[in-house]
């Protein structure tokens, strides 16, 4: 069996010991772009190099700063976020990494030995890691997203201080392994970044993913910025997973955020998120807060929740969310809290509890003004343990309250 490390699998290479050999198939104009539909050399193999298909999109009123773009694997070429960032100034190239598919269209090209990068066509691809760690999907697909940036360091118009890179749910999973092996990159931003890793692998299989694949061996090496964001009901559970990869992070300038109540549907906070923090770090615009603290505390078998935040930027808003009794993410009721000043920098409030021998999970966001919105990863007890009483259940309550999650 194969076994490495992230240093080592990642060693020898160099994303710049290729030429890129650009095929332009098109070029289209429109009103704040033009628009290079594109072909260039990835990972080199025996049978051929790779042929990554991308779209780059050259900003008419450019800010100075260019991201790569990688959507999911069921979405791979929309353009939602390609027109988001069109409209704040960046030059834009989105990536396919999926390959081979029976839909109308270009995607990357992958030859003979990389086949179990096709995503479509090989239902075993984000398992198949046991044999040739090189060759899996989730090396190539890093090495795709890696000679994306050659490709726009090639570009005349693209400040190499300023590329940034921005995955959602499959396409994360490259963000966290290139900022690593590319620490040069300016931030990242990570949406939903998905459970897929829930998978039925070999013994062997599982050993090197965990070692040397898995988004949680980066996580804890990395120095870029990133934005992590995620949804509280997401159907793939992806909200623990990315609860458990921000509380493995290195760098205090890594940022978490969650938008409540909802399924893979960001909050209008988290995508000012998106512009806040890449202003921050492209052009020094505006300040970043640090992360809150929540702390359950029993006072007279009655639960509250404390909350420490930065005072050093103008708060906004504050509000604590807390779930019980369901297990499954996708299904929780997260009902909602407005938290009371208590003292200098922190708030306070007292929480319902249904029952006091089931899990009770919690999480705050605070909203700073002109400012991020930043949660702190979802913190887990359970009641009777802290000496905390079940709360009596009243017969009459208004039957639409935010308590209960209901606006």
């Amino acid at each position: 069996m194969e076994t490495m490390s992230v240093s080592s699998l990642w060693r020898h290479y160099n994303r710049k010991d290729l030429p890129l050999d650009v095929t332009v198939l098109k070029r289209e104009e429109e009103e704040n772009c033009t628009i290079e539909y594109v072909f260039f050399n990835g990972e080199a193999t025996l049978d051929g190099c790779v042929r990554v298909y991308g779209e780059y999109y050259k900003n008419k009123t450019p800010n100075g700063a260019s991201v790569i773009v990688m959507n999911d694997a069921e979405m791979l070429m929309d353009r939602k976020h390609v027109n988001l960032f069109l409209a704040r100034g960046f030059h834009v190239l989105l990536l396919d990494f999926a390959g081979e598919r029976e839909e109308k269209g270009y995607f990357t090209v992958y030859p003979t030995p990389l086949k179990r990068a096709n995503y479509f066509t090989n239902p075993n691809t984000l398992t198949d890691t046991e044999h040739k760690l090189k060759t899996t999907c989730w090396y190539v697909w890093t090495t795709v997203m890696l000679r994306g940036i050659t490709f726009l360091e090639s570009k005349s118009e693209t400040d190499p201080k300023k590329i940034n890179l921005f995955g959602e749910k499959l396409g994360g999973f490259q963000v966290w392994k290139a900022v690593v092996v590319e620490p040069s990159v300016c931030s990242a931003v990570v949406l939903n970044n998905s459970g897929y890793v829930s998978l039925p692998f070999t013994e062997d299989a599982n050993f090197n993913y965990q070692t040397c694949l898995n988004n949680f061996s980066y996580a804890q090496q990395t120095e870029v910025p990133v934005l992590i964001q995620v949804t509280t009901n997401a159907s793939d559970n992806s909200i623990d997973y990315m609860n458990d990869l921000y509380m493995g992070t290195s760098s205090e300038k890594c940022k978490f955020s969650i938008s409540e109540r909802s399924d893979n549907q960001m909050g209008y906070r988290q995508w000012d998120n998106v512009k806040l923090f890449m202003n921050y770090y492209n052009f020094g615009i505006g300040k970043l807060p640090s992360f809150p603290e929540t702390k359950p505390v029993q006072e007279n078998h009655e639960l509250y929740y404390e909350v420490t935040v930065d005072k050093s930027i103008e708060i906004e808003h504050i509000e604590l969310f807390v779930s019980q009794g369901i297990d499954n993410d996708a299904y929780k009721n997260w009902r909602s809290y407005k938290v009371e000043p208590y003292g200098d920098n922190k708030y306070r409030v007292k929480v319902n509890v249904p029952n006091n021998r089931q899990e009770m999970s919690a999480f705050v966001n605070v909203k700073y003004k002109d400012s991020l919105c930043v949660s702190r990863e979802i913190g887990k007890n359970i009641p009777f343990l802290m000496g905390v009483n079940s709360t009596p259940i009243t017969t009459s309550r208004l039957l639409y309250s935010s308590e209960y999650g209901l606006d």
